[in-house]
């Protein structure tokens, strides 16, 4: 199981499972995290990070738990 740490759009660190990301996509001028959720509601994350930056600390998440 590995995280990444993020910075949310109210500028709270957020650690997000890797595992649980669906898909990450520019929103204005943050990018969206949405995240695995349950059949009533969504779960997403407004992130100060750029796609580029989030996709490198998905990748080196990764990295990390191989």
């Amino acid at each position: 199981m590995a995280f990444i740490k993020i910075t949310d759009s109210a500028g709270h660190e957020v650690y997000i499972n890797v595992d649980h990301i669906v898909t990450v996509e520019q929103d204005g001028v943050h990018s969206r995290i949405d995240l695995a959720g349950d059949s009533t509601r969504d779960k997403q994350v407004m992130a100060k990070e750029s796609l580029e930056q989030i996709m490198e600390l998905i990748t080196e998440a990764g990295e990390a738990g191989a």
